[in-house]
């Protein structure tokens, strides 16, 4: 059967084939170093930073404001006010002064007054007055009494917390003087010299009750 096949060969000319274009062989990489692969960058976002302002310039102290200074100037004027202010010292009551033996002395009263009166002149004689008579004392700022020689089928004498209406004469001095009186030896135109007594009306008559004080 070989003999059968025909074998066909078409030659075609040289001119007609364009060879083929060769490609620059690639360098082999050196052994033992791999080829260097270049990446391109990753691109960051520029990030912009905030522009860095400069610290304002500490501001020149200014002078106190008008109102502020004010208020410390009245404040200063009060505190001098307040310093220059005395402490306002209150009088204690006076307490009357403990007599002999431990004992205060009593307050002033016009019953303790006509009582040393009477201690006094109770027992005078009165024979020699024309009664009815009498003299009205008063006690500067504790009251009035008055000394009297009455006749009711005999003179005798009366002190008596009350007004005398048909009075000889008026008698006027303090409480500290009328007890010296009572106390007797008491120089009444000295005291009335001083001013320590007033006595206003009879005269005559007023010496008469101030002898019983003898």
């Amino acid at each position: 059967m070989a003999d059968d096949v025909k074998t066909t060969i078409t030659v075609i000319p040289a001119a007609a084939v364009k060879p083929a274009e060769e490609k620059p062989a690639a360098k082999a990489a050196p052994a033992g170093k791999k080829p260097a692969v270049k990446k391109a960058a990753a691109k960051k976002p520029a990030v912009k930073k905030p522009a860095v302002k400069a610290a304002p310039k500490a501001a020149a102290a200014k002078p106190a404001a008008p109102k502020a200074a004010a208020k410390k100037a009245t404040a200063k004027a009060a505190v001098k006010k307040a310093s220059d202010k005395k402490p306002v010292v209150k009088n204690a009551p006076v307490k009357a002064a403990p007599a002999k033996g431990g004992r205060r002395k009593a307050a002033p009263t016009l019953d303790a007054v006509t009582t040393a009166v009477w201690k006094k002149i109770g027992k005078s004689n009165v024979k020699n007055f024309d009664a009815p008579i009498g003299i009205q004392v008063i006690i500067r700022d504790l009251g009035t009494f008055y000394i009297a020689v009455k006749d009711d089928g005999g003179k005798k004498l009366e002190v008596m917390q009350d007004n005398y209406n048909d009075r000889a004469g008026t008698f006027e001095t303090s409480y500290e003087e009328i007890m010296k009186i009572a106390a007797g030896k008491y120089d009444f135109l000295g005291a009335i010299a001083k001013g320590s007594v007033y006595y206003y009306g009879d005269l005559k008559k007023g010496v008469a009750f101030a002898g019983l004080f003898k």
